[in-house]
C-alpha cells in the first residue's frame, strides 16, 4: 500500500444520514447488481473483504454511502457493508445519503428510499485514488492510508479467509452464465459449488463458513 490520493472536503452542503430500507425495489435492484459486481473483483480479495463484514457486523459504526445521482442510487464506499448486513437479514443498513447535484429530485429519491433521515452529523470528505473514488466520513480516512486500523483490518481479512474457506482446500463455484471462481489448494480436498444465481455464491460462502444459509435452494455442493 502507498500514500498516492487525496482526501478533499466535501463542499456540497446537502448531506443526511439515514436507514437504507432493503425492502426498497430501487434498493433490491442496487443489491443485485453489487452482487454481480463483486464477483468480477480479484477472488482472495473480495471473498475476505464480505467474511470481515460478515462476520464483523454487528460491530460496524461507519456508515455505507448512498448517492442519488438524477434518478439512479449507488452505492460506494460500502459494497461490502451493504451485503453483509443484506445477507445478516437486516431490514435497513446505517447510510450517508448524499444528493450529488442537490436537485429536489434527488433529494426525494433518498427521501423515499431510506427513513429516519436527518442532517449528516458527520464530516464528510471526498477520497480519491486507484482503489477508491468516492464520498465517506472522515472515519473512513483510516482505511484509505496504511494505516495501523487498515492493516490490521487486512490481516483479519486473511485470517478469516484462511481459517474460514481456504483451510476446506481447493473451492469451485460454477455459473450458468458467468466463468467459474477457484480459491484454495486441492492438498485439502475440492469442493464444487453449483450456484444458480448470484445470490447463491453468497449463500454456499456463508454456508461453508458459518453454516448459514443450509436450506437455500441456490445453491448445491459437491465433495470430492
Amino acid at each position: 500500500m502507498d500514500m498516492d490520493g487525496t482526501i478533499l472536503p466535501y463542499n456540497n452542503t446537502v448531506v443526511f444520514d439515514g436507514k437504507l430500507k432493503y425492502n426498497h425495489g430501487r434498493v433490491i435492484g442496487m443489491t443485485e447488481y453489487v452482487m454481480e459486481l463483486f464477483l468480477n473483483a480479484p477472488p482472495l480479495h473480495f471473498i475476505g473483504t464480505l467474511l470481515y463484514f460478515y462476520h464483523h457486523e454487528p460491530e460496524l459504526e461507519n456508515p455505507i454511502t448512498i448517492s442519488a445521482n438524477g434518478d439512479s442510487i449507488t452505492t460506494h464506499p460500502g459494497q461490502g457493508r451493504l451485503l453483509a448486513s443484506y445477507f445478516r437479514g437486516h431490514s435497513t443498513v446505517k447510510s450517508l445519503l448524499i444528493p450529488l447535484h442537490e436537485t429536489q429530485e434527488e433529494i426525494d429519491l433518498l427521501y423515499d428510499v431510506a427513513t429516519d433521515i436527518t442532517p449528516t452529523k458527520y464530516q464528510v470528505f471526498e477520497y480519491d485514488n486507484q482503489n477508491h473514488h468516492g464520498i465517506s466520513t472522515k472515519e473512513f480516512e483510516d482505511y484509505f492510508w496504511p494505516t495501523d486500523i487498515r492493516l490490521a483490518y487486512e490481516e483479519e481479512k486473511e485470517k478469516l479467509l484462511k481459517e474460514l474457506i481456504l483451510s476446506k482446500g481447493r473451492v469451485i463455484w460454477t455459473f450458468p452464465n458467468r466463468e467459474s471462481i477457484q480459491v484454495g489448494k486441492k492438498k485439502h480436498g475440492s469442493i464444487t459449488v453449483v450456484c444458480n444465481s448470484a445470490e447463491g455464491f453468497y449463500h454456499s460462502l456463508f454456508y461453508l463458513a458459518y453454516g448459514h444459509f443450509k436450506h437455500s435452494k441456490t445453491f448445491s455442493i459437491k465433495k470430492i
